[in-house]
């Protein structure tokens, strides 16, 4: 007599749907999954018509997962299994290519000569290329067709063969060729380069240097390795110091000197640039010149004292803004002004101006920097405009003026010489006027353009501020040494595996750093949390063993203690707080109660709570200024242990106001458990008076609705969620509304929340309507709201709502339908709250279709959970009666 009930159960997960759900996660991508549920599909169901389709995604799933030997053998049994399959080709084309990542090279061949499709030519190619036969891949990558996918690797491939073999006419013929008709190709840079080399071997200079230059990507590098013979204009300073050495023993030596120091100073060899300058110091033909260069050199390696010395020689105008310079980087920015100046209404010549307004700008004189940037613009000069847009941006930025800052620095970012400096001002903008979406596009365009330590650790930085987290990591992980900072990053994600395994390089690598302190005590946190007590402890007590004046020891000593508590040692527990109390000086300061709290605890769980209080009273005394502190703390103490009224005598001890909003919302819970509803309601008004904007106010309010509706006092409750003005409070005043029989306001409010809430406010909303409109008798409309919620991610909802749609059906008179939807509460949704109700009204309903014996079934099952006190009663005596 149990088949109906197993045919109902069966029903709920048909084989169609199982496949489908396993294809879907195939579909996405999720092939470990995929293989897992088709797997369990062929068990399940070995005679489906669809258990060949499944098969075949196993294979294919553990190919995409490139477990290329279980797919090999998989995909072997398949066509031996399903030889007349729709399927077999595609088996066929993945099982050779399963043959190729295991070097099973004779057999890939022997598969891919049967098949008739356009890639297969390609990978005979590939195939003959591993085996060493490179005249047979030579010949198939010829006979690939144009139609394949790999026709451009197809044509690179015989063009690097052709070039191994030593037959570069050909070899160029092909890269050529790839060249001309892919010019968008992922292998042009490739060709490019192998294309060079052969014309840079044959001598093919011209050719060559067309051919090299146009190299990028992973090639780039060696590309430029034979871009040594072009010229120092064009940045290839190789070229370039050979053509210069060479003049070094004719008539235009100096030149050939002066060109080589000019070649070290572009490669950053200052000190090799400096003693070629200095050989023509006496030369009066290039002296002028190598001062020039030499005073530069100076300037940028920071020593400025001498660069001014080599500047006064000359009374060039560029010598007297290289001085001016210089005065401007070691900040005595008046001066620097000043020369500027000087030498703009000598020359007026529009850099003195414009570093006359940066000057200011440095100085902080906004105004007077906004003067002379404007001047520069109202003279319409043009050299360095883009760098006036970046003082004014600056100027506007200070002044707290972001759209208009935003506008210059973009302005100045669409000029090479100020990108770098314009886009990161950019996003500083867009930061500061919350378009959080545009400072994170500008970070990614300057990252990309700019990928050097300075900015990818500003954009992190930025990217950090911004909580966009995973942006900040992979800008950090590009930077070496970073691994504090993606510690950091990593931490803040509550990915703490990776943030403690980021530390221990840190400190590993860099343990006298100033952040390996830090970096310490982080990693014993990041390990506390991951539940790692022992670890966290080992590495803490090495924090204070290693960084003893850090300025983490206090915190270090106070988390060893929480360790050893959460690991129930609260001995240890309680020696850690007093060892952390005795770090701190007298009198001791606010963040004592840290330890204090400690002990406080660990004395509680070790000797009990009488013990407890005893300690804290003697802290009250000792410690005054920190008595509110620890009335709170005892006062949580015998709450939690159940001695309400001793609870609300501890918190009502508290005079802080800084405390007494909290301690006045648990005095007036301790009421509340006491079933002294007049004296909570005392003390949560007082609450909510005299701290109105507190977090713990709604709270109260809250506390308060719930008891006015349990003595019906609706008006008082209805008063109080209005005044709380929270969701949470909204979903409660619908409820009202609708206990009022006020169906219309409830409906409008929870409509709103829909609309307007969270999700989780949403799903919650959902359902309160559904009632609302079952009560109603609008049963379509509720099961509509109700699939909502059954169709989403809200778990903990869902027994409720799949509760609601059994109430629906069983409103319509519809038993089957109200019994499957009670059912499934019980059989999907693990343990809940709703399943001895919704198991007794399953019964309910079969006795109403006449089928007493399913009801018996359910009725001893609410008998035998034993929750529910009177559905057991009534369940024992509907089973009398059906006897």
């Amino acid at each position: 007599m149990m088949i109906g009930f197993i045919i109902l159960v069966s029903f709920l997960t048909s084989p169609k749907e199982s496949f489908d759900f396993a294809y879907g996660l195939y579909h996405d991508g999720v092939f470990t999954l995929a293989k897992e549920e088709f797997t369990n599909f062929v068990r399940e169901y070995p005679a489906s018509p669809y258990r060949e389709k499944a098969e075949y995604y196993i294979a294919s799933s553990d190919f995409y997962l490139k477990n290329y030997t279980s797919a090999r053998d998989e995909f072997t049994k398949f066509i031996s299994t399903y030889p007349s399959s729709n399927l077999k080709d595609l088996a066929t084309q993945q099982l050779a290519r399963c043959h190729f990542e295991l070097g099973e090279y004779k057999k890939a061949i022997s598969i891919y000569k049967s098949l008739a499709i356009p890639d297969s030519k390609y990978w005979l190619g590939e195939c003959y290329y591993r085996t060493g036969e490179l005249d047979s891949a030579i010949y198939y990558y010829k006979s690939v067709p144009s139609e394949s996918k790999y026709i451009e690797y197809a044509i690179y491939s015989a063009g690097f063969t052709e070039k191994e073999l030593g037959h570069y006419d050909d070899a160029v013929s092909y890269f050529d060729r790839l060249i001309k008709e892919y010019p968008k190709s992922t292998l042009l840079d490739a060709a490019l380069y192998y294309a060079g080399r052969i014309h840079y071997e044959r001598g093919d200079y011209k050719t060559a240097k067309e051919k090299l230059s146009n190299v990028g990507g992973r090639y780039e590098e060696e590309a430029s390795l034979f871009l040594g013979h072009t010229y120092l204009k064009l940045g290839l300073y190789e070229r370039a110091k050979e053509k210069y050495n060479s003049l070094l023993s004719g008539r235009y030596n100096n030149a050939g000197i002066l060109g080589l120091g000019d070649v070290f100073y572009a490669t950053r060899n200052l000190d090799k640039a400096l003693a070629e300058y200095k050989k023509l110091e006496k030369n009066e033909n290039l002296k002028d010149e190598a001062v020039m260069r030499i005073g530069r050199i100076y300037f940028e390696k920071k020593l400025y004292e001498e660069a001014l010395s080599w500047f006064d020689k000359l009374a060039t105008k560029e010598a007297k803004l290289m001085a001016a310079n210089t005065l401007y980087e070691v900040g005595r920015y008046d001066k620097a002004k000043d020369k500027y100046l000087s030498i703009y209404e000598e020359t007026k010549d529009e850099e003195a101006l414009y570093r006359a307004s940066l000057s200011l700008c440095k100085k902080k004189d906004l105004d007077a920097a906004e003067d002379l940037a404007l001047k520069y613009i109202n003279k319409s000069y043009k050299k360095y405009l883009p760098h006036i847009h970046l003082i004014l941006g600056e100027v506007y930025y200070e002044r707290a003026n972001y759209p208009k800052a935003i506008e210059e620095y973009r302005t100045a970012s669409e000029d090479e010489t100020t990108q770098r400096e314009g886009l990161l001002g950019l996003a500083y903008a867009y930061k500061k006027n919350k378009e959080k979406t545009n400072a994170i596009n500008t970070l990614i365009t300057l990252t990309e353009r700019y990928p050097e330590n300075g900015i990818l650790h500003r954009a992190a930085e930025l990217a950090y501020s911004l909580k966009e987290y995973e942006k900040a990591v992979v800008w950090y992980s590009r930077i070496e040494g970073a691994d504090f900072d993606i510690g950091k990053v990593y931490f803040d994600m509550g990915r703490y595996e990776e943030a403690i395994e980021s530390f221990e390089v840190f400190t590993r690598e860099f343990p006298m750093n100033k952040r390996a302190g830090e970096a310490q005590f982080l990693t014993g946190v990041a390990k506390r949390r991951t539940g790692d007590f022992s670890g966290s402890i080992e590495t803490l007590d090495d924090l204070l063993r290693l960084y003893p004046s850090s300025d983490y020891v206090y915190n270090a000593t106070i988390l060893i203690g929480d360790s050893y508590f959460d690991m129930g040692r609260y001995d240890n527990a309680n020696a850690s707080y007093k060892k952390a109390l005795a770090l701190l000086p007298r009198p001791l300061p606010k963040d004592a109660i840290l330890a204090i709290n400690g002990i406080i605890d660990a004395e509680y769980r070790a000797r009990g709570l009488g013990s407890a209080l005893s300690l804290a009273s003697s802290y009250v005394k000792t410690n005054p200024h920190i008595s509110d502190d620890i009335y709170i703390k005892i006062g949580d103490l015998t709450y939690q242990d159940g001695d309400y009224r001793k609870a609300a005598e501890y918190y009502n001890a508290v005079k802080s106001r800084k405390l007494l909003s909290r301690a006045l919302y648990w005095q007036g819970m301790s009421y509340c458990s006491l079933g002294n509803k007049e004296r909570a309601i005392e003390v949560l008004t007082r609450l909510v008076r005299e701290f109105p904007d507190e977090e713990t106010t709604v709270k109260a309010l809250l506390i308060l609705s719930d008891i006015y509706i349990e003595r019906g006092n609706f008006k008082e409750a209805k008063e109080c969620l209005v005044r709380a003005n929270s969701n949470e409070a909204l979903l409660k005043l619908a409820e009202v509304y609708a206990e009022e029989r006020n169906y219309r306001d409830a409906e409008r409010i929870l409509k709103n929340l829909i609309k307007v809430g969270n999700a989780q406010m949403r799903n919650k909303a959902e359902v309160e309507l559904a009632g609302i409109l079952i009560k109603k008798g609008d049963t379509s409309n509720a099961r509509l709201h109700l699939s909502v919620v059954l169709e989403g991610d809200d778990a903990l909802l869902k027994p409720q709502a799949r509760f609601l749609e059994g109430e629906s059906y069983l409103k319509d008179g519809n038993y089957e339908s109200a019994s499957r939807s009670y059912l499934m509460v019980n059989y999907l949704y693990g343990e809940n709250e709703f399943i001895s109700r919704a198991l007794f009204k399953a019964a309910e309903c079969q006795m109403s279709m006449g089928k007493s014996n399913e009801a018996r079934k359910f009725y001893m099952m609410v008998i035998e959970r034993r929750d529910d006190s009177l559905l057991v009663k009534e369940a024992k005596r509907k089973l009398e009666e059906i006897k």
